[in-house]
């Protein structure tokens, strides 16, 4: 049967012009006046172009359709195209600059075909937006330098601090959420919670994560004998990030903290006999891609005034602070097997929570926008703060339980596994 004919839009009013501000920085606009919110944060001088002009006849509008005032650009969306149509993300480039497709990423599983490969990471229907990674605007609001030496804490404890009791249930419990994570991408329509969608929604993705869904497929499903040779190539990818992670752009940074931390946990809960990918140097590692990546931004800047961001440059935030979180949790698990004290990841205090699953699920700029006002108008300003769910004063008094509650009506199950390992050690 073929396939129904793609509707055509019908074309939207024109839309109202954001601010010059926002505009040459593709950030949205409230549109008001005489300051939007956002220039007020900013303490920024809010000016609006000339309304629409007419000359011998004709309206000039200042737009072709109507201008989008979260990019600045064009919509022409009232054109007739096919439906659900994204544009993808820049693809990955070798450090040659060569761009690397997922296919040709893809050498070190030979024996994998091609229609495998595909199917394992076919996530669902092509997402109707269009997405730009190239503009993003995230701040760096934590200690970068305590991310990256938080394992000198175990061996060098603060007389200042008291370590963390890790009850042996919950390190069991922590350990059966995260061994997990390799093994959803090993599945078709797979994804650990750490990565969006939208990260992997076209074939062409950064490189760190192609060769982390091949080289999984690897691991998991290796012939007996082929040990030797699996773990090499495992050992030696996660080497070439090591050795490459300081050249890359944000996008792909990300992606490198995201694929070590995917072989640290294969190769720890999931080792092959005789061999050992994981121990303290690694977790070393671990902290120091983390800290590279903190220095380019954890939350964006309308976060910090209470406003809605823009899409692409939450799903990037969000997704850095999913494999932090994800980061400090294995190395809870890995201290306490090896009798080394935890203690509170002070840095981290002011970060948000992981947002409602509603958000990081969306899949298209409108869903997500509607899902966020909800959001702004829910927690009006005062979202909860990781440092929340950590004993205080305030633990368990009627507005703490409160928020907390608000916020669990809505995680996903990455916020519940969080929320289940500080309610073990902090109470709630």
């Amino acid at each position: 049967m073929s396939n129904p004919r793609p509707k055509v839009r019908s074309r939207a009013p024109p839309r109202k012009k954001a601010c010059k501000q926002c505009t040459e920085a593709k950030a949205r606009c409230d549109l008001e006046k005489p300051g939007c919110f956002r220039c007020k944060c900013r303490g920024l001088p809010c000016l609006y172009t000339s309304p629409s002009t007419t000359i011998t006849g004709t309206t000039l509008t200042n737009d072709l359709g109507s201008q989008d005032a979260n990019s600045g650009r064009f919509d022409l969306s009232f054109i007739c195209q096919p439906a659900n149509r994204v544009d993808a993300p820049s693809p990955a480039t070798s450090s040659s600059g060569n761009v690397v497709s997922f296919e040709q990423s893809l050498t070190v599983t030979a024996t994998d075909s091609q229609g495998d490969i595909a199917a394992s990471t076919d996530h669902g229907p092509a997402l109707e937006t269009r997405l730009d990674f190239s503009a993003l605007d995230l701040r760096s609001t934590t200690d970068s330098s305590g991310i990256r030496n938080k394992w000198m804490e175990s061996f060098l404890p603060s007389f200042s601090k008291a370590p963390k009791i890790l009850q042996p249930y919950t390190v069991q419990f922590l350990s059966c959420v995260l061994r997990t994570y390799p093994k959803c991408m090993n599945r078709p329509n797979g994804l650990p919670p750490i990565i969006h969608p939208l990260q992997v929604a076209e074939q062409e993705m950064p490189l760190p994560l192609a060769n982390c869904y091949s080289l999984v497929r690897m691991w998991y499903s290796r012939a007996t004998g082929s040990e030797a040779i699996v773990t090499v190539t495992v050992k030696q990818e996660m080497e070439r990030l090591l050795n490459e992670h300081q050249s890359y752009g944000q996008m792909d940074l990300l992606a490198t903290l995201q694929a070590y931390l995917i072989y640290s946990l294969m190769a720890y809960f999931s080792p092959v006999q005789g061999v050992s990918l994981v121990d303290h140097t690694t977790l070393v590692n671990l902290q120091e891609l983390a800290y590279r990546m903190s220095l380019t931004g954890l939350v964006c800047t309308e976060e910090l005034c209470h406003s809605r961001p823009q899409w692409e440059s939450w799903i990037v935030a969000s997704a850095k602070r999913r494999t932090l979180y994800a980061v400090y949790l294995f190395h809870n698990v890995f201290n306490s097997v090896c009798q080394l004290p935890n203690y509170i990841g002070e840095e981290l205090r002011d970060l948000p929570v992981p947002a409602s699953k509603a958000l990081w699920e969306a899949q298209t700029r409108e869903a997500w926008e509607r899902e966020y006002d909800y959001h702004l108008s829910t927690w009006q300003g005062n979202e909860l703060r990781i440092s929340e769910l950590w004993r205080s004063a305030d633990t368990g008094s009627p507005e703490r339980q409160k928020r907390i509650d608000q916020w669990m009506q809505s995680v996903d199950e990455f916020g519940m596994a969080l929320f289940a390992v500080s309610a073990h050690i902090h109470g709630c």
